[in-house]
């Protein structure tokens, strides 16, 4: 049997190769945004060497953070700056505004050596595949065999393990401890799962089915407790915000709040825009509320989160967000993966729709289910038959617990289980 193989150079296929040099800009940014804002990171300098970087900015840049940790110098931004200003390297580099940006990007340090593990094993890859190019193949099997045997002995893989008591401090205890809880006046919630730092939530159901109302019973509970709420309004407008806590503080009929119109409230007639002015007034809407009703892109909503600092997020509804990246999985995934970033920070809570004609359950239907769902730490499912609505804890990472499908009744926007119907409300 006879092949035939286009002939091809050592040295086009070694450039094909380095074309498709596997790489992670993104790794290399996170890399030296941790060591730019924590000091306890240095120890990914010992793994890392500048040839180790894709970039040939961050080559720079971390040659001369590796040079100042030799001499011991502290590694900040204007540190760095100037040492690479110094070996004529700053402009090259992007600047100053450049390394302000990457210690921007990075909202903690705590992945800096998953990250440094990322560059490390991809720079080894790229190393192979540029050895493999230079292999002469013209020889016998049994001394390529060698050659390759000796490439991949030469490979020193990090791996760091290191025990859970090494890897908590008593800081990191105490904040675990001391993770403020925010609770809610849904009994079920509140029992399965403790809203705190580290939940992502996803509140999941078909169109007209509650999610929204469900997620402003919750704005309203977290407010009542003084956090800070941040609300992103992006299927809805501030006024129709505004008109939903109206109906919840005024007790006034959803159906009855329309502009042009007159209310009668407490025995007297008062106008659409007077009945919506005093809860806009409101002391929770004025000092605990932000709404963002034109943001759109993953990058404006964590740059927003980030300016504003607020206790908890709430996205209505995450398939109105949008990424740079053209294929919808892709994007899909870089939406989620960011607002588990941020969701370490304060609880994040993200309404979802679900595709229409699919059988099964309402979490498994949801638009994007598989990232949407392996990403959430919770799941609430929300539904409504015969305008009964009802909800369940369908997934819960953190606390293990789930719960049965509980009635929902609604009375001035208000949504309460069976159990703590009151008439108050």
């Amino acid at each position: 049997m006879v092949f035939l193989f286009e002939k091809q150079t050592r040295d086009e296929l070694m450039e094909e190769q380095l074309t498709i040099a596997p790489h992670s800009i993104e790794a290399e940014q996170s890399v030296i945004g941790s060591l730019l804002i924590d000091k306890d990171v240095i120890e990914v300098l010992d793994i890392l060497q500048p040839d180790d970087f894709y970039r040939e900015e961050h080559r720079h840049i971390i040659r001369v953070m590796k040079k100042m940790s030799t001499m011991r110098l502290p590694i900040d931004i204007v540190g760095v700056f100037e040492e690479l200003k110094r070996e004529s390297q700053a402009d090259f580099i992007g600047g100053i505004s450049y390394l302000a940006r990457l210690a921007d990007s990075v909202p903690n340090s705590a992945n800096a050596l998953y990250y440094a593990k990322i560059v490390k094993d991809l720079s080894q890859k790229r190393m192979l595949m540029t050895k493999l190019a230079g292999i002469d193949y013209d020889r016998n099997l049994s001394s390529i065999v060698n050659d390759i045997n000796g490439l991949t002995s030469s490979i020193s893989y990090y791996e760091k393990v290191k025990s859970l008591g090494q890897a908590i401090t008593i800081n990191d205890l105490n904040t675990l401890i001391n993770s403020k809880r925010l609770p809610t006046h849904f009994p079920t919630l509140d029992r399965v799962v403790y809203i705190s730092k580290g939940e992502l939530i996803v509140i999941v159901g078909d169109t007209s089915r509650g999610k929204t109302a469900f997620a402003l019973n919750l704005a309203d509970d977290f407010m009542n407790n003084e956090a800070t709420v941040l609300l992103f309004a992006i299927d809805m407008n501030k006024l129709q915000v505004l008109t939903r806590f109206t109906s919840m503080y005024q007790s006034i009929e959803l159906w009855k709040l329309k502009p042009h119109t007159t209310i009668e409230v407490n025995g007297i007639n008062k106008t659409f825009g007077e009945i919506i002015s005093e809860t806009w007034l409101h002391p929770k809407i004025q000092n605990n509320l932000l709404i963002e009703e034109h943001t759109f892109y993953i990058d404006d909503v964590v740059a927003k989160i980030r300016a504003t600092k607020p206790d908890i997020v709430i996205i209505d509804y995450v398939q109105n967000i949008l990424s740079q990246e053209k294929d919808p999985v892709q994007s899909a995934n870089k939406i989620m993966i960011q607002l588990q970033v941020e969701a370490q920070e304060r609880p994040v809570i993200v309404l979802s729709q679900i595709s229409k004609g699919i059988e099964g359950s309402i979490s498994s239907r949801a638009k994007g289910s598989s990232t949407i769902i392996q990403s959430a730490s919770t799941i609430i499912e929300i539904d409504r038959e015969t305008g009964t609505f009802k909800y369940r804890i369908a997934k819960n990472r953190n606390w293990g617990d789930t719960s049965s499908w509980q009635e929902l009744y609604l009375k001035y926007g208000y949504l309460y289980e069976t159990e703590t119907k009151d008439e108050e409300y």
